[in-house]
């Protein structure tokens, strides 16, 4: 599981971002960038991001997978996000993210 939350916290930095967290020019390349190197947060990237999801970002990426939020948490948090900046004009997306917060209830109840 903890493997899995490293991954989405490459793909919310690069849905952030539209960039790599780790790039290389081939796949040994971005596996030693993996393995040694923090991705970057430039202020130009983030400074429009809010501090939550970019701290969430962080935590799903951080090199110790012990430290990293269980997928639980880390869906929670993304949904508690979504649902508080989304704008009441829009149902569908809110309606999705309900639908979501239910099923994750429900697994863990």
């Amino acid at each position: 599981e903890l493997v899995d939350i490293f991954a989405v916290g490459c793909t919310y930095y690069f849905a952030l971002t539209r960039e790599k967290a780790f790039a290389g020019d081939d796949r040994e390349e971005i596996l030693r960038c993996t393995v040694r190197c923090q991705p970057k947060y430039p202020w130009k990237w983030f400074r429009h991001i809010a501090t939550g999801l970019t701290e969430l970002t962080k935590s799903c990426i951080c090199k110790e997978p012990d430290r990293r939020p269980s997928a639980r948490i880390g869906f929670q948090a993304t949904l508690t996000w979504l649902e508080r900046n989304i704008s009441d004009q829009n149902e569908e997306p809110r309606s999705s993210c309900e639908l979501l917060r239910r099923s994750l209830d429900h697994q863990h109840a």
